[in-house]
């Protein structure tokens, strides 16, 4: 039973696979292990393109992924040029659904490829990752793999949702920042998906109750009806460099100084001066590549000691996510993560 809720059949394990999720592939590698490129005949056709860093630190790892043939993107997949590969299963994620941009399962079905939905990216903390974990390890015929990835993950998580569960103080006021024009003009915020890490890590989102799913807050709106206590920027390559994307993510050695600079930017805002969250220097970037990966628990734990510095004093994000590394990827964990300013004056 895939994650869509339907009974496939799937002849196990299976030896090749089309990955159609680019946001799985950590997870892949990470169940799969070292030789998980022997699995994959085509797919990753959005890898580049959402995700050039990650996509290079796999590149320099294998270069033979140049070489993995596309089915063309997630929005126009190629469904002759799947068939063409033959694999034994189809891997998508289960948002294509949603988003009713998945290609013919019936003709894939008839020409005997099956199809399964996997998801990390709908609810990145409900259950769903342990889930396609699950079903990973058993497409693969590697579920004690799979197993000790979920062990690692789910007790990553709980480190934080049931120390928040146990809370009973006053949740602070989050303002979330997708940063896709940097500093220059305010970008999206919003309530779900990656945003969703702030409820689960006992925040108030101040973007609920004025949007639905994703959009922009307006400035009065953030500055004086609903100011935060805390204030969080997500930053990617995929923005590019005049959206300070390129300080975060793999492979970027950026100094102390240009972070500094960059959030600069941020703080000198019209009207940012006068925010607790300026003032108290409760303000933080974070690279938003992991939002949707398996190493997402990392967010969750940035999160927490974010929005509760006393309460979570002793969680060391980083260190856990160098453990996952260490322990379960293919790819060195080499990047520029988050980053604090510091209480101003």
């Amino acid at each position: 039973t895939d994650l869509a809720g339907r009974s496939v059949a799937v002849k196990l394990p299976v030896e090749k696979v089309v990955l159609g999720d680019t946001d799985s592939i950590n997870a892949f590698a990470a169940v799969a292990g070292e030789d998980f490129l022997d699995y994959i005949v085509g797919g990753l056709g959005d890898f580049q393109g959402n995700y050039p860093d990650l996509y290079q630190a796999y590149l320099e790892a294998y270069p033979e992924m140049a070489s993995v043939p596309s089915v063309g993107g997630l929005y126009e997949p190629n469904t002759e040029k799947i068939i063409s590969l033959q694999p034994d299963v189809f891997i998508l994620p289960l948002w294509t659904v949603s988003q009713q941009t998945t290609p013919d399962i019936d003709k894939l079905e008839e020409a005997g490829i099956p199809t399964v939905f996997i998801d990390f990216t709908i609810d990145p903390y409900g259950g769903n990752q342990i889930k396609s974990l699950s079903l990973l390890g058993k497409l693969l015929g590697m579920e004690e793999r799979a197993d000790e990835v979920i062990e690692f993950y789910d007790g990553e998580i709980k480190k934080v949702i049931d120390v928040v569960a146990a809370l009973d103080e006053e949740k602070p006021k989050v303002y979330l920042e997708i940063g896709m024009y940097g500093a220059s003009d305010w970008g999206a915020s919003g309530v779900s998906m990656g945003a969703s890490s702030i409820d689960y890590a006992g925040g108030d989102n101040i973007a609920k109750g004025a949007l639905s799913e994703q959009g922009m807050l307006s400035k009065e709106y953030v500055l004086r009806t609903n100011p935060p206590d805390v204030i969080v920027i997500c930053l990617s390559p995929f923005f590019g460099a005049s959206a300070d994307g390129d300080k975060f993510g793999f492979g970027t050695s950026t100094t102390e100084a240009q972070l500094a600079a960059m959030a600069q930017g941020y703080l000198d805002r019209d009207g940012w001066s006068g925010l607790d969250a300026v003032k108290e220097g409760r303000v933080h970037f974070y690279y938003s590549g992991l939002t949707f990966s398996i190493d997402n628990f990392a967010i969750l734990q940035f999160m927490a000691t974010w929005l509760y510095p006393d309460t979570f004093a002793d969680l060391d994000p980083m260190a856990n996510l160098e453990e996952f590394y260490e322990l379960y990827m293919p790819i060195d964990l080499d990047g520029t993560w988050y980053y604090d300013i510091s209480e101003t004056d």
